[in-house]
């Protein structure tokens, strides 16, 4: 039987063909989407690291400075803890336009890169 002759065979191979190149080619694209988000979590997670040892040093010393300008430590990180509290209760309050809606987009970005920004809205 000579089954590469006939076009009905060959018609299946081109197809197997297309379909096994679609499935790579698919790979491809999500393997490289998907290393695009790993290594925009990794450097968040790291910037997050680094930013919160500066800001609590940041703190400390601002404390301790406020508990010097005004005689009292214990004070000076009350106001300190005070002046977080609020800025937790601003950005908790406006959560949607500082942080949904800013990390909404980046990954649309990574994932859809033809997309306007009109799009994602």
């Amino acid at each position: 039987m000579e089954y590469q002759n006939k076009p009905v065979e060959r018609l299946f191979q081109d197809v197997k063909g297309y379909i096994i190149t679609q499935r790579d080619l698919a790979m491809t694209v999500v393997s490289k989407k998907g290393s695009d988000v790993l290594f925009i979590v990794v450097l968040v997670s790291i910037l997050l690291v680094l930013g919160s040892f500066f800001l609590l040093f940041l703190s400390i010393s601002m404390a301790y400075l406020i508990g010097q300008l005004i005689h009292s430590v214990w004070l000076g990180f009350l106001i300190v803890a005070v002046l977080y509290l609020l800025l937790a209760v601003l950005i908790w309050l406006n959560k949607d336009a500082l942080l949904k809606t800013p990390i909404f987009k980046l990954f649309f970005k990574l994932l859809a890169p033809k997309l306007k920004d009109e799009d994602y809205e």
